[in-house]
């Protein structure tokens, strides 16, 4: 209980708004702009190949997962931080795009553009995951669906819709989103302390998560 209200008091100091920096204006194919996370602000949190989170953003969700266990719910947080150099291998080993401007002009067998696989993965440098306050979620009683749309429907999901912004999460990537990136039921952003509220300032504000942090 101690640390549930220690967080609602962050979530409060979260609510003052800071001008976002000019960089993160820029946008590729629908997705921000963001920078890499500092290695010593991060710690191992999550499972999977990628585990480390921002240490405030860990703090929360240690707290939120203890909250979903308590209410009978396996929420596991499957994959986190994420460099851009792994970004760039995910996102360009699927295209093949001469006028590219993100993959270079090889194509090795790859057939997808740019702006078709950016619609699924972000390009390098503007990936919520290099910020180290992205979590990919999982439903531990539903492996199945792991990063798919049948996440959503999965109670570890409905669970997140319900109560994540109590804990300063929220869905970056809602069901027909102005983006035009598509539904990701799993992928969640922390914007529980000033420091993350002005990073995101300019996605929030351009593109409004659903549901939604207030």
């Amino acid at each position: 209980m101690r640390s549930l209200l220690l967080f609602l008091l962050l979530l409060g100091l979260a609510g003052l708004e800071l001008a976002g920096p000019a960089w993160a204006q820029e946008s590729l194919h629908g997705h921000m702009r963001y920078p890499e996370a500092a290695p010593e602000d991060l710690v191992a949190v999550c499972t999977g190949n990628s585990p480390r989170l921002h240490k405030d953003a860990a703090q929360a969700l240690r707290v939120m997962i203890e909250a979903a266990r308590a209410d009978g719910t396996d929420l596991r947080a499957l994959s986190c931080f994420r460099s851009i150099q792994k970004q760039r291998y995910l996102f360009c080993r699927h295209v093949c795009d001469p006028r590219g401007q993100v993959c270079g002009k090889s194509c090795d067998g790859r057939r997808e553009s740019e702006k078709a696989r950016a619609q699924v993965s972000a390009p390098p440098g503007h990936s919520e995951h290099a910020t180290g306050y992205a979590v990919d979620f999982a439903d531990g009683r539903n492996r199945k669906c792991d990063f798919e749309i049948c996440f959503g429907g999965t109670e570890a999901s409905l669970w997140l819709a319900e109560n994540a912004a109590t804990f300063g999460f929220e869905l970056s990537f809602p069901e027909d989103n102005a983006q035009g990136i598509s539904f990701e039921p799993w992928h969640w952003r922390f914007v529980g302390t000033p420091e993350a509220r002005q990073l995101f300032q300019a996605a929030r504000q351009r593109y409004p998560a659903s549901p939604a942090v207030r």
